[in-house]
């Protein structure tokens, strides 16, 4: 019945709406009744009125009231648990209602990619059991015989059945969404005559053994033969994270040798590849090479890639480990498809390996220990999502996805597994527990969550929880669901208060989510609810629509909405004002149908003329009347407004009220997102006056301005706004009239959102172009801008509206001889004239700066034109980071089982970075800051004055470079790298006000510094401000006796104190640059390093290397890498010089002399914890033994497989030491 209405449901779903359904209430005022009964239901036979939802005067359905949230950002709905918690434990409780919520899936973009990758599956081959009639050979037999005989021939049919085997433990509830997405793109796929599904027991006395179906008890076991086909045409999937014993010790490979026998046969590993050597399934890349199409995967040949047969062999049965990725499994159907293929392939490794990751022992500690364990043993980035999963336990396994997926795209599945895995979670459900077993609910203890939620901040986990809940808006209706509790006053089950919502839902997100809003609810001063009656809609009288012509143009505007009419005034207070009793002028007008009225916490109620469509600009009032203007982005997709509110947002605190309006406070995390500022008014010192008009409204108003005192305050005012938007780092490039707001004291400046910002172009700049009139010419004259939009782009605009404004034409009609004519109608000053035509010169490099702009409206405003034709001293704009495209995060180095904090930009260690292709290029302008920082560099600046003056330890400062970019490039022949650095000027209090305060919350905007410019975002991409510190590393290794040095940071220093770290370490700074002129070099630096800090002098023998470039992504640090060798000194030498006296010898408190090969070194490393290493530290020795590999190996690139070797030499010994895992 339901299949023929059209809703498809499986068994699983059927029984789920069944057990909903019996524990729902049933009686007329359930919430599921109330949603099906009309809204407009007549009075009952008593006269009652029945109570319905309130609305506004608009007829839709208002939001409750906007509480004062301390953030201001949103209001804060019914909390979504996502369990009940514990019933009966002791704590209060209050009513709750089960909803299904969605969650995301598992496969999600891989899956169209995948089954692509399965069509060399789609074989129809004859099958000998069934025929079929041969038309041609029929007819032609008829013809020839004349009797009615019918030839057949055998059917064209799939050639394969599919068994896919599901392992089924608690660990596999992570991947039970996995296994289920690829079940049904299996049968989906139309490559199999036959999809049988069992679950698998890889833990049990038993194990291997089977079931179904998967993740349900009571099923009789069956033996693994169950799957066996002589025949040899059933494909066997195994889909495992390889966590049962079965893996382990061995039973599992053998009945998957039993099964490769028959038919091929493949294990589809859940967990990341990353992982795969500390489960019991984990694979070696080998050669393999098919005999038949679809034979056994016993009859592959299989031998090593790269080393002959008769060193190495395969003397087992092949079984492919595949992830779940278009890439692999493609490869692996084609092997199976096709005869004669050859291919390499992940084959099963012997189970008897041991893992490289140690093993916690987090079950067999106290807590706090287990959890000290954990941190030791897992990422840190699952360190960070245990805490977000402590902050809401308990949970089901989707719930914790959800929140894995709320932490952005460098959180993967793996981190989630490594939490689940690490033993610090229980399940919490008693034996009768009703739901699912996906459905059992995990915790942990309250030491447990105590110390995790003591890791990270409070205004993180609230961005958590808000990113969740827009998730949920996303998904609802379009992805599988899982079942949690909401609170709300109609449920039937009771919620523990003391468990933690993971997410908040307001009315709409409950109305998709099949759930009716709680109606509001008011109490009189003895606690009893009043009599409500329902709200009739009044007609207000229509409103006569402002028609203006807009100034800026889309490539394909969309039609006119209606216009809703607006309310009339009501004696409900402030914000039920009409608009027509606002009186706000020409540039605003009512509300759209489609129009938010809330944006945070602020009630909007009119709408500004022009601009661009898809971002608007709205009037609107906070709690206490006061208005504001707030941008909306409408027509948008949640990344694209979050970025272009964020980057307002940042060139808004840096205009600080000048130039530009004060910003208020945005959030990218509400519905709709919202950013706000003060609202610029015509008369700035009076609060009533009415919001201040852009230049083209004032335009329309007053017609051509010419050559007046309004115009040249204009003009001043307009290019003093300019000119320090330039000296901040930005560059507005997107100004028209429109963008122009007029007040009685100077101009503001609106429409940042696609500015540039220290120098790095806004990616959707080609999606919000500005007005051309405005806009300079790309290319004219064989004159081109290499860059795109500079400060120069923001002069050829200020020119063209100024001249627009003086005369009231367009500026691109303008030559030199038409200036002279245009002039004497406006009477316009031929030298002022002069300066706004050079801001229309197509050569960016010959138009005036915006300061020579002021100087020359001052000039005319004093009653003195300028008349100087001297050299302009230029202001260039600060040069940034060039765009790319970026992932928003870059990998992290591992080395010996631990991910470390460094990212390794540049170089492997085999070949080294010659001297001579290292540039840098340092331009003489300081760095610019947000005013923030600026004042953090204050704070700074004046606590050292007061404790040099005071006597007491203090740092000084020195000049430094701040790194506007780094770029690599190859050489046309050797494919060498070339370097190139871009740096401007910066001192040593640059770079602690900026790493010391990472990620110390802005004090009007309650986010960090990491928040702002470097979460979610490429770090390579970050504001030059924030990379103050360029940090050259040297692994020094001494000839005489062979040994490499570890040094150890001191308590005193500033970076890394109480580290290992680089044998020597320096900072790049101003003592670098040379004094005769010639280029700054890394070089130069290194040798600095190893004479002040290890007493090395230029005269000693020093063969000096250079292997790479880092960048350290906690602190937000880029190093380059050296290796130097000391031909002529051992360990007793440079002690004697140490114990003489060296320069900086404050700098480290101890050292080590380690034999330097990779056995002796990697063994040092791992001796000691993570956290007693520098972040970069590990990769400086990684490649420095690459370096000496290859060298030792007389240049032979394949030296550095001697140090992976040694690498699983010494994660082999420390297993041995802590035990096996």
């Amino acid at each position: 019945m339901l299949a023929d209405s059209g809703v498809d449901l499986s068994d699983e779903e059927l029984l789920d709406v069944l057990w909903l359904a019996e524990r729902l209430p049933h009686s007329d005022g359930a919430p599921v009744a109330r949603a099906m009964r009309p809204r407009a239901a007549p009075p009952s036979a008593l006269g009652e009125e029945r109570p319905l939802p309130d609305t506004d005067e608009a007829g839709t359905t208002a939001p409750p009231p906007a509480s004062p949230a301390k953030d201001g950002a949103r209001e804060p709905g019914a909390p979504l648990h996502a369990s009940p918690g514990a019933p009966g434990s002791g704590a209060q409780e209050h009513s709750g209602l089960p909803v299904r919520t969605p969650e995301g899936k598992s496969l999600a973009a891989h899956e169209l990619h995948l089954g692509r990758a399965l069509r060399p599956l789609k074989l129809r081959l004859p099958d000998p059991w069934k025929q079929e009639l041969d038309e041609a050979r029929t007819v032609a037999a008829m013809a020839e015989t004349g009797l009615p005989d019918a030839v057949l021939r055998p059917a064209r049919a799939r050639w394969l059945n599919l068994v896919l085997l599901v392992d089924d433990g608690v660990s596999m509830l992570l991947w039970q969404r996995l296994a289920s997405e690829m079940r049904v793109l299996l049968e989906r796929s139309g490559a199999f005559r036959g999809l049988r599904v069992y679950g698998l027991d890889s833990r049990g006395r038993q194990a291997p053994m089977l079931h179904s179906p998967p993740y349900e008890d009571g099923g009789a076991p069956l033996p693994p033969s169950v799957v066996r086909d002589p025949t040899g045409n059933t494909l066997v999937l195994v889909v495992s994270d390889g966590v049962g014993a079965a893996w382990r010790d061995g039973r599992m490979q053998t009945a998957l040798e039993t099964w490769a026998r028959q038919g091929p046969t493949a294990i589809v590993h859940a967990l990341p590849a990353r992982m795969w050597q500390g489960s019991g399934i984990w694979a070696q890349q080998w050669l393999v090479t098919t005999r038949r199409r679809g034979g056994p995967a016993s009859a592959w040949h299989v031998a090593d890639p790269v080393l002959p047969a008769d060193i190495v062999a395969f003397d087992g049965v092949p079984v492919p480990v595949l992830a779940p990725e278009s890439t692999a499994v493609g490869r692996w159907a084609s092997v199976v498809a096709s005869p004669g293929t050859t291919a390499v392939l992940p084959l099963l490794a012997d189970s008897g390996t041991p893992p490289s990751r140690p093993y916690a022992h987090t079950r067999q500690s106290n807590t706090r220990e287990a959890v000290l364990r954990f941190r030791h043993a897992a990422s840190p980035a699952a360190y960070r999502l245990a805490a977000h999963l402590a902050a809401v336990a308990p949970m089901s396994v989707p719930a914790m996805r959800l929140v894995q997926a709320a932490l952005g795209p460098t959180m993967d599945a793996g981190h989630l597994a490594e939490v689940f895995l690490g033993g610090l979670m229980q399940s919490t459900d008693p034996a009768d527990f009703a739901l699912p077993v996906r459905h059992r609910a995990f915790d942990f203890s309250e030491e447990a969550r105590d110390i995790l939620l003591g890791t990270v901040p409070a205004h993180e986990l609230l961005h958590t929880t808000r990113t969740i809940t827009d998730q949920l808006g996303r998904l609802a209706g379009r992805s599988p669901d899982f079942p949690a509790w909401l609170s709300h006053p109609d449920g039937p089950e009771r919620l523990n208060d003391e468990s933690h919502p993971i997410s908040r839902l307001d009315n709409r997100l409950m109305k998709l989510l099949g759930v009716q809003p709680p109606a509001a609810r008011t109490e009189d001063a003895f606690g009893n609810e009043p009599q409500r009656r329902p709200i009739g809609r009044q007609e207000p009288s229509p409103l006569p629509e402002p028609v203006l012509p807009s100034t800026n143009r889309e490539e394909h505007p969309p039609a006119p909405p209606k216009r809703e009419t607006p309310p009339t005034a009501a004696p409900d207070g402030p914000e039920d004002v009409s608009f027509q009793a606002l009186g706000l002028g020409a540039s605003w007008e009512p509300l759209l149908t489609e129009d938010p009225r809330r944006a945070g916490p602020y009630r909007l109620h009119a709408r500004n003329v022009g601009g661009w469509q898809r971002v608007v600009m709205f009037l609107g009032r906070d709690e206490t009347g006061s208005t504001v203007t707030v941008r909306v982005p409408l027509r948008t997709s949640p990344e694209e407004a979050a970025e272009l509110l964020r980057t307002e947002a940042e060139a808004l605190i840096r205009m600080a009220g000048t130039g530009a309006p004060k910003l208020l406070g945005h959030s990218v995390e509400d519905s709709p997102q919202w950013l706000a500022t003060e609202c610029a008014r015509e008369q700035s010192d009076d609060p009533g006056a009415r919001p201040a008009h852009n230049l083209r409204a004032l335009l329309e108003d007053r017609g051509p301005l010419g050559d007046t005192v309004l115009f040249r305050r204009l003009g001043r005012d307009l290019a003093k706004a300019v000119r320090h938007a330039h000296s901040v780092g930005l560059v507005h490039g997107s100004l028209t009239p429109n963008r122009v707001l007029v007040t009685d004291q100077d101009v503001q400046l609106v429409g940042w959102m696609t500015a540039i910002v220290d120098g790095v172009p806004h990616r959707q700049r080609d999606s919000f172009r500005q007005n051309s009139a405005y806009q300079p010419p790309r290319e004219l004259e064989g004159f081109s801008d290499p860059i795109g939009v500079t400060a120069a782009s923001d002069t050829y605009s200020v020119g063209a509206i100024l001249l627009t404004a003086a005369t009231g034409r367009w500026s691109g009609d303008f030559t030199p001889n038409t200036l002279r004519t245009a002039c004497e109608h406006t009477g316009m000053n031929r030298s002022l004239g002069g300066v706004l035509l050079g801001c229309l010169d197509p050569n960016p490099a010959a138009r005036p700066t915006a300061a020579e702009l002021v100087a020359a409206f001052a000039a005319q405003t004093d009653g003195h034109p300028n008349k100087s034709g001297g050299e302009r001293a230029r202001t260039q704009p600060p040069a940034g980071t060039a765009l790319g495209q970026s992932s928003g995060f870059r990998d992290r180095f591992a080395l010996l089982g631990h991910m470390t904090d460094c990212h390794i930009f540049e170089g492997d260690g085999t070949r080294p970075i010659h001297e001579e292709n290292v540039q840098i290029l340092h331009r003489a302008q300081r760095v610019a800051q947000p005013p923030v920082v600026r004042q953090w560099r204050a704070e700074i600046e004046a606590e050292e004055s007061r404790k040099a003056a005071a006597g007491l330890p203090h740092r000084w400062n020195r000049p430094r470079f701040a790194i506007e970019r780094i770029t690599v490039t190859r050489t046309h022949l050797g494919e060498d790298p070339i370097v190139q650095l871009r740096v401007c000027t910066a001192d040593y209090y640059d770079f602690l006000a900026a790493s010391l305060n990472l990620d110390r919350p802005h004090p009007d905007l309650d986010i960090t510094l990491r928040h702002q410019y470097l979460e979610n975002q490429d770090p390579v991409m970050a504001p030059p401000f924030l990379s103050c510190s360029f940090g050259v590393h040297v692994a020094v290794e001494t000839g005489v006796d062979g040994k490499m040095l570890f040094s150890h940071r001191s308590a005193a220093v500033v970076g890394n104190p109480e580290r290992w770290n680089a044998s020597a370490s320096e900072g790049l700074s101003g003592h670098d640059v040379p004094t005769d002129g010639s280029p700054i070099s890394l070089h130069a630096t290194a040798r600095r390093a190893m004479k002040e800090e290890l007493g090395v002098f230029p005269e000693d023998r020093i063969d000096l290397e250079l292997l790479g470039f880092g960048l350290d992504l906690r602190l937000h640090q880029w190093a380059a890498f050296f290796r130097a060798v000391l031909p002529d000194l051992g360990e007793e030498d440079l002690r004697r010089r140490w114990a003489r006296g060296i320069k900086d010898k404050w700098e480290h408190d101890r050292h080590a002399f380690v034999p330097a090969d990779p056995d002796s070194v990697l063994d040092f490393i791992l001796e000691q914890t993570v956290d007693a290493w520098a972040p970069c530290a590990p990769v400086l020795f990684y490649l420095a033994l690459v370096r000496g590999a290859v060298t030792r190996r007389g240049g032979d690139l394949a030296g550095r497989l001697d140090v992976d070797a040694a690498e699983r030499r010494a994660e082999r010994r420390g297993q041995e030491m802590t035990g096996p895992a």
